[in-house]
């Protein structure tokens, strides 16, 4: 089943071709990069399911970008490009989603008991040690 056909926003049949689309964003300091907004391949599915409570890792991970590098962005940039990674990928949701439907069956109550345990956790922080909060990654 594709984001398509569950009536979800997903990539256009041009961004499935070049793998993603490119932006041109603007940092902190003035200066703009062009970056590529990947459709990041099922093989790195799990990658980017263990960086689901650090949004920036999550989108470094989305661009092929090093660590710190997207919290280094204007705001407004950052949050139009994390928005396009959501939509490229939002075939990775519903394998999310899958994930964690095979857990509940499994073992009825482990995700509300994990999810309880980690609240106020901190994550693995990014080189600021920027406690802004994460993005709303998981599938509701």
């Amino acid at each position: 089943m594709t984001s398509l056909e569950n009536n979800e926003p997903g990539p256009a049949s041009i961004e499935t071709l070049l793998g993603g689309l490119t932006l041109t964003v603007c940092f902190e300091d003035g200066h703009k990069e062009t970056v590529h907004v990947r459709q990041v391949p099922l093989k790195e599915y799990r990658a980017l399911m263990d960086a689901q409570t650090d949004e920036f890792k999550w989108l470094e991970i989305v661009c092929e970008k090093p660590e710190a590098w997207a919290e280094a962005m204007r705001p407004g940039d950052y949050n139009r490009i994390f928005a396009e990674a959501e939509r490229i990928n939002a075939d990775f949701f519903v394998w999310c989603r899958r994930q964690i439907e095979r857990v509940q069956r499994l073992a009825p109550g482990f995700m509300e008991k994990a999810l309880a345990a980690n609240v106020g956790m901190p994550s693995n922080q990014s080189a600021s040690q920027n406690s802004a909060p994460k993005s709303r990654l998981l599938p509701g």
